[in-house]
């Protein structure tokens, strides 16, 4: 019987393993789009402030 108690056990742990590694995965997933999307808005602003810089006139 101490047979079928190691298996549930190990199959219980390759769950928690399959869900910590999913959870990892989608964590990752969403850091990046994140950095993504936030390096397009400085990309953004900064070409704004580029193409501002030429039009100003001093006082």
């Amino acid at each position: 019987m101490k047979v079928n108690e190691n298996k549930g056990r190990s199959a219980l742990k390759s769950r928690n393993v399959t869900i910590c590694a999913v959870v990892v995965f989608l964590l990752i997933t969403a850091l990046t789009l994140m950095s993504s999307r936030y390096m397009t808005q400085c990309i953004d602003r900064e070409n704004t402030a580029q193409s501002n810089r030429g039009y100003r006139t001093p006082l």
